[in-house]
């Protein structure tokens, strides 16, 4: 069965040239803390903070982010360079849009072990999100995800097209949950808008795109054992 969340004021928090909509998952996503989708003004700042036992992804789609860390790395988000800190150690970064205006998704999701050593991963893309496929983007080790999660959790992107039909990975025994980013889609006769997110507990066929859309997909276990001792755990 699917469950519809529809975008709405409730959700959002406004912290002067921030804006965030803060999306928590239905029952069934134990893994997932929280997704947060993120509007920067030019010059915005997200003050130096911790992680620890957290793997955050940090997806931009519009603009630009810099991510700076206190040991001395940056790390500039785009389109075509999607970020994942996995925080088994602490780990402090300032997340900031210098130049330009940014849209960011960003989601905290709880390792299954409290172990490891902390670490930075990026995957680089000539082309920004793929158009009428699914790309993989993480997921855990035996996935062969370019970037490597510590739970079992797995995140595609697309770009579709208007008037373009896909089927939806295969998520046999788990569950899908599915964020609209941009555009308008229809999942198996429900229309989705711009923040709207679908859950279900089982498989979903397929998507069209009624405008041009992007949308990430997560596929989770929710049975996997998770750290509940993580930065943002009930936050």
């Amino acid at each position: 069965m699917a469950e519809i969340v529809r975008a709405h004021g409730g959700q959002l928090f406004e912290y002067g040239p921030l804006t965030v909509r803060r999306l928590r998952p239905e029952s069934g996503f134990n893994p997932i803390t929280r997704i947060d989708l993120i509007s920067m003004k030019t010059g915005a700042i997200i003050e130096e903070h911790p992680q620890v036992n957290d793997e955050i992804l940090s997806y931009v789609w519009r603009g630009s982010v810099v991510d700076q860390h206190t040991d001395g790395e940056r790390y500039t988000l785009s389109a075509k360079r999607t970020l994942l800190i996995n925080a088994a150690s602490e780990i402090r970064h300032t997340e900031s849009a210098p130049l330009y205006q940014a849209e960011m998704l960003q989601a905290v999701i709880r390792p299954s072990l409290a172990e490891g050593t902390s670490r930075v991963q990026m995957l680089e893309r000539n082309e920004s999100t793929a158009e009428n496929q699914w790309t993989l983007l993480a997921g855990p080790e035996n996935s062969n995800a370019p970037l490597v999660l510590r739970q079992d959790v797995t995140i595609y992107d697309i770009k579709l097209g208007r008037g373009e039909t896909v089927s939806v990975p295969e998520a046999k025994g788990l569950n899908s949950w599915l964020i609209v980013l941009e555009g308008v889609v229809s999942v198996d006769g429900s229309r989705l808008h711009k923040a709207d997110t679908l859950s279900s507990h089982t498989p979903l066929s397929s998507v069209t795109a009624e405008r041009d859309a992007l949308m990430l997909l997560f596929i989770v276990d929710d049975a996997a054992p998770v750290v509940a001792s993580g930065s943002w755990n009930g936050q």
